[in-house]
């Protein structure tokens, strides 16, 4: 019976401790699969990004992304746990019945003798050679983990995290404290944010980074409008950190301060940073009626609780068109609903939203050129041998098109439509060839006002937060100062943050923890 019980009780020790192994090896491996991951598909953007994708709610998330994370980072991950597990249990069971005696018989040339000496494998030898095949490879996990560490810039994160920065509080212009003042005819605006849309999609003869126009139709438009550029071609916003994916995007464009919320707060959008005022507040104050319209499930990434917050927006997103009827129930494609039909869900929406006499704001945000390949739907062409080539030439031509059809109704001679990158483009692999080109955010304002002074519109350096107080002053409104938030007024000619102090000391002190950010914006102390 003793025996029985010693033998159960070393089989359940085994099974527990062959669990530990399997959960610190996967735990490794998928940090570091993870790491090299991010280095392949996000070489060069900021490491925030993926804190921020790790911490964010899955919920409607493309499942191409989650399926692409999965084959190139938990699989393998699961694989190589497993198949290190079971040598190591093998090793184990192999030396528990392996008996090794050899014997070595030394002669002894002054006593003219022999004598026999035995070397066998014994417990004290089992045991000391498994403690030596686990340091090795805790040694070889670790070097290997902290090599990716490294190289995405982790060290670097910690530190700034864990300084201050005064930047913030010496420049962050309160919409409270300042004069904004609306011209007696309110114009309407539409905000087109188009997925990681910038200027290296265009020709180099046009001011872009590729051999090819991929972009005609937004070049074109750019040239028939406004466009602020860092040189004096097709130019655009420096992709400054903290604003480099979706939702930070949005913050810098509707409040002019970049994405800074603490790691263990990220999951909890129950209050999206209630002490900062943007400019759906300020619209809304002013009789506007705001809205904001995508193909996917708003909820991601804090999204609905951010513009419901801010500014009370009405949503229309991929929930809201099943529930229209607009696409059936269970229509899914890529994250939702593709953006041939957003812009025909827009249309629908706009004859109702004009109607009601109110000035308006209406964000629409496209989705059709996400990483990794975009969405190829049945508008894109194959003129290129690249899926991402071709779906960005169709967003190319399918905001133009829907630029074209806004022209002709009532409501365009007083509406400004502004069409921006959210932020670059994450799909690295596309960019191989444009050597050291410097990479900026697309933007474009259209039809504004006659009066408005466009003197200052090239070679300047600039963020998206600027352009905060930048599409403001696109509907006429005027601003006390030229800035808020962060952010400048790019029609005023006044000069930016970054061209005061840097585009790089202005990234390292945005990096840096901020303690007014956190106390004004997140706590909301005042």
């Amino acid at each position: 019976m003793m025996e029985q019980k010693k033998v159960k009780k070393k089989r359940i020790l085994k099974i527990i401790s062959s669990l530990l192994i399997f959960i610190i090896l996967f735990v490794f491996l998928i940090v570091i699969q993870s790491a090299k991951w991010f280095l392949d598909k996000f070489e060069g953007l900021d490491i925030s990004v993926a804190i921020y994708q790790i911490m964010s709610p899955l919920k409607g998330t493309s499942t191409t992304v989650l399926w692409e994370y999965c084959c190139a980072c938990i699989f393998p991950a699961l694989f190589i746990s497993i198949f290190l597990l079971s040598l190591y249990r093998c090793y184990d069971a192999v030396t528990d019945k392996l008996y090794f005696n050899l014997r070595i018989q030394v002669y002894h040339y002054l006593t003219h003798s022999s004598k026999d000496y035995f070397l066998y494998i014994g417990k004290k030898f089992k045991r000391i050679s498994k403690i030596v095949i686990l340091s090795v490879l805790v040694v070889v996990l670790v070097a290997t983990l902290w090599t990716s560490a490294v190289q995405v810039k982790l060290p670097d994160y910690i530190r700034h995290i864990s300084s201050a920065s005064e930047l913030i509080e010496t420049y962050y212009v309160d919409p409270d404290k300042i004069s904004i003042s609306f011209p007696e005819k309110k114009r309407n605006l539409i905000l087109i944010y188009m997925e990681s849309m910038e200027n290296t999609f265009a020709s180099k003869e046009s001011g872009g980074g590729e051999i090819v126009n991929y972009i005609p139709e937004l070049t074109q438009l750019a040239e028939e409008s406004v466009n602020f550029s860092n040189t004096d071609m097709l130019g655009g916003a420096y992709g400054v950190d903290g604003a480099g994916w979706t939702i930070a995007a949005l913050l810098a464009y509707q409040t002019g301060v970049t994405y800074k919320l603490p790691v263990e707060t990220l999951a909890d959008y129950q209050k999206f940073l209630p002490g900062i005022k943007g400019m759906g507040e300020i619209l809304a104050e002013n009789g506007y009626q705001n809205y904001y319209m995508c193909g996917s499930d708003t909820t991601f990434g804090g999204r609905r609780n951010f513009f419901e917050q801010h500014g009370n927006y009405t949503i229309y997103d991929l929930l809201t068109a099943k529930e229209e009827g607009f696409i059936p129930g269970d229509y899914n494609v890529f994250w939702g609903m593709e953006d041939a039909k957003l812009y025909e869900y827009a249309k629908i929406h706009l004859e109702d939203i004009a109607a009601s006499g109110q000035p308006f704001n209406l964000n629409i945000l496209t989705v059709d050129t996400h990483f990794p390949e975009g969405y190829l739907c049945e508008l894109c062409g194959d003129e290129y041998d690249e899926q991402y080539a071709n779906v960005v030439a169709c967003a190319s031509r399918q905001v133009y098109e829907f630029v074209e059809w806004a022209k002709e109704q009532e409501w365009y001679a007083d509406t400004t439509i502004v069409i921006v990158g959210d932020h670059l483009s994450m799909n690295m692999e596309f960019f191989d060839n444009i050597g050291d080109f410097d990479r900026r955010i697309y933007n474009c304002f259209y039809n504004v006002p006659e009066d408005l002074k466009t003197n200052q519109t090239k070679n300047r350096e600039f963020n998206t937060t600027d352009l905060f107080p930048t599409i403001l002053a696109s509907i006429g409104v005027s601003i006390s100062g030229e800035k808020l938030g962060l952010g400048t007024n790019l029609f005023s000619g006044e000069s930016t943050l970054q061209e005061e102090v840097g585009a790089s000391e202005l990234n390292r002190e945005l990096n840096i923890y901020s303690d007014f950010y956190f106390d004004e914006f997140v706590l909301d102390k005042n």
